[in-house]
């Protein structure tokens, strides 16, 4: 399901300038690589997790729809 949404939605993360793009990507990448394990993402990426939600939020605007249920420390936010 998430490779579906990847390739589906890539397109449209095209708009966006180049680094912000590619960020978007590798995100993308990761979140699959770590089938969507937000806390392992952000580890494997050197990011904050709230930094990773943030993009995920962002690809999601973009995309308009949802990545996916997302695992890890996530169960205690809104």
């Amino acid at each position: 399901m998430l490779r579906q949404f990847c390739g589906e939605n890539r397109r449209s993360l095209l708009g966006h300038n180049i680094t912000t793009k590619r960020e978007l990507q590798q995100t993308l990448r990761v979140l699959y690589d770590t089938d969507l394990d937000i806390n392992t993402a952000a580890y494997n990426m050197s990011l904050h997790f709230n930094t990773l939600k943030y993009r995920i939020k962002e690809i999601e605007e973009m995309a308009d729809t949802q990545v996916g249920s997302h695992s890890g420390q996530d169960s205690t936010s809104s």
